[in-house]
Parts: structure tokens; C-alpha cells; sequence
């Protein structure tokens, strides 16, 4: 096929005869509905469109593919051609990634953004290919997390002492929250709702749109709008399978999915802005905690100074001009 086809970038590209079509999957742990599949099943669209048909994305929300741990192996190895993870899931093989999810760091989504695109975003893309990977350029909107709970409000940090909470498999979390004196249960998203239900955990911290989409307010009564963490979904290829595409699918590719992510944020951001009273009316009660009183405990206890030696001293140094305080 030599069909011209416009890109992206505006410019004409030919496509050469291929023996079959590119397939590529994309495998993440967030539902359908979230706006990051829809966003990823629009980039599938758009690069089917460029491509006349050639290169297809095929998108597996909703954990199909197995868990993030499974998804990120299968990435490196080049089994799944793509995943999309979230920096405190990245922590694990990229250690510096848990400077996104520096606790109280932002606020709010102006200040985490200039941040994130700029030198703090930037120490997680090119640490990435240390561990095989290529980040995507533009970074997927998460949310700021927020803690909920099934009979107890969580006012202050005290609240949390002996708390079973489910946070991600994911250290930099972990810690946090035993610096906060809960007790932190690590488990992988599909294992959640399970365990709310049968109260294996007290517990959960998420965006409120992802407590929204999975219907936790059926098992949750109370959720503490503590901005702890912000965390955002990272777009990911293994370095050796990039290599294998030609750059000019690279560049629809990379495009389709970069495009994409501004509009996600958009929508993400303008969504959490309505869950609040989304959520109240199907019966969560909203607290709004004392910030101040969180982030004070955490540096009196030296949390900060234990997590500037977890993420290095580069990725502190970029961190501290978006976060003044810290």
C-alpha cells in the first residue's frame, strides 16, 4: 500500500506495502469508563485513521492482561507492546517515579502540572530507560487521592493510628502511610472492592474518580479530602520494541497518544471538580481535614528526610521550586 496519509504533525507520509497489519495492545488496571481508557481507545481510533487500517491499538482496561506488577514484566519483556501504569506503581523499577507522589507536595493541579511538565516529570521520563522502558512524553491525569473509610471520618492524622488501609502495591505509599500510623494493606486494584466488602480492609486511598467509577460508595461512608498524594498514569513501552517501529508510526503513534492526554486531563480535572456533590448524594459524607496538621506530623517524624534519600537527591532538587515548604 502506498496510500498518503496526513499525520498528526500535518506533514504527508506514504506507507510502504506491509506483509500484515501492526497490532499493539495496551493493557492497564482502570476500568472502561475511566477517562484514561476512553482517552487510550480514542488514540487507537485516531492511529487507525492515520494509518489507513496499518497500525492497530487494541486497548485491555479493567486489569484483562493480569495485574500492574504482571503488565510492567510483560512490557520489559516485550509481550504486551504497551502499559499504562501510575507513578506509584512505577516505583518498584523506577525508584526516583515516587517523587510525583511526594506527600502534600502540590496546591493544586496549576502547581502539579508546571511540575510534572517540567524538570519534576522530566526525572521520571529519562529515568525510565534505565529500567527498558520508554515514557510517553505527556503525562495522564490520576487525580489527587483521597482517603476513605467505612465508619470512622478521618479529621486529623491521629485518626488514621492503626487504620487498615489499602494503598497500591506500591512502597512509596506504604511508607507514607506508616508514617502516618495506619496499617498500610498493599493490594492490586481488582482485589479492592473484595476487600472493602468483607472489611479485610478499613479503608482505601483514590482519586475520587476512581472511588466513583468502582461504586465504593456502596462499601465506604466517609471520604477525607486530604490531597495527600497526586498521581498521574505514565504511558509506557519497552525501549527495545520502539526500536522496531519505523519512525514514522512512531511519530503517529506518540502523537495519537500525547494528544490524547491533554484532553484526558481536561476532562479529569473538570470531574473531580462535580464528584463531590456527585458523591454526597449518594450518601458519602465529606471531611475536610487539617492539611497543615498531616504535613507537620510527617516532618516531625523525619518522613521528609527519609524520602529526599528514597528519590535521590536530583529528583529532590527538582522537586523543591514547585513545592515551597517542603
Amino acid at each position: 500500500m502506498t496510500a498518503g496519509l496526513v499525520a498528526a504533525t500535518g506533514s504527508l507520509i506514504s506507507f510502504p506495502t506491509r506483509a500484515a497489519p501492526l497490532s499493539m495492545k495496551v493493557g492497564l488496571s482502570a476500568p472502561a469508563t475511566h477517562s484514561s481508557a476512553v482517552g487510550l481507545t480514542a488514540a487507537a481510533t485516531e492511529i487507525a485513521k492515520q494509518t489507513n487500517g496499518e497500525v492497530r491499538l487494541e486497548v485491555f482496561p479493567s486489569g484483562q492482561l493480569g495485574s500492574d506488577q504482571s503488565m510492567i514484566a510483560q512490557t520489559r519483556q516485550g509481550s504486551l507492546e504497551l502499559y499504562m501504569g501510575t507513578a506509584s506503581i512505577l516505583d518498584g523499577i523506577v525508584p526516583n517515579s515516587a517523587i510525583w507522589n511526594t506527600p502534600f507536595a502540590f496546591a493544586d493541579y496549576a502547581a502539579m502540572w508546571k511540575a510534572i511538565d517540567g524538570q519534576v516529570g522530566a526525572v521520571v521520563r529519562n529515568a525510565a530507560p534505565r529500567a527498558g522502558l520508554k515514557a510517553f512524553d505527556t503525562t495522564w491525569d490520576n487525580g489527587f487521592r483521597q482517603i476513605s473509610t467505612a465508619n470512622k471520618p478521618i479529621a486529623k492524622v491521629t485518626d488514621l493510628k492503626g487504620l487498615k488501609v489499602r494503598v497500591p502495591v506500591s512502597a512509596g505509599l506504604v511508607m507514607l502511610f506508616k508514617a502516618m500510623n495506619a496499617s498500610p494493606v498493599a493490594l492490586n486494584f481488582a482485589e479492592l472492592y473484595p476487600a472493602l466488602q468483607t472489611k479485610l480492609v478499613d479503608g482505601q486511598e483514590n482519586a475520587l474518580s476512581v472511588f466513583a467509577i468502582a461504586n465504593f460508595n456502596e462499601v465506604q461512608k466517609y471520604i477525607s479530602m486530604t490531597n495527600h498524594v497526586w498521581d498521574g498514569y505514565v504511558p509506557l513501552t519497552s525501549v527495545a520494541f520502539w526500536k522496531t517501529i519505523p519512525a514514522d508510526i512512531q511519530t503517529i503513534v506518540a502523537n495519537a497518544i500525547n494528544g490524547e492526554a491533554k484532553k484526558q486531563r481536561q476532562v479529569s480535572e473538570a470531574l473531580d471538580k462535580t464528584l463531590r456533590a456527585t458523591l454526597a448524594a449518594k450518601g458519602v459524607t465529606f471531611v475536610d481535614p487539617d492539611i497543615a496538621g498531616f504535613r507537620e506530623h510527617l516532618r516531625s517524624v523525619g518522613f521528609y528526610k527519609e524520602w529526599r534519600e528514597k528519590v535521590g537527591e536530583a529528583a529532590w532538587t527538582a522537586l523543591v521550586p514547585y513545592a515551597p515548604g517542603l
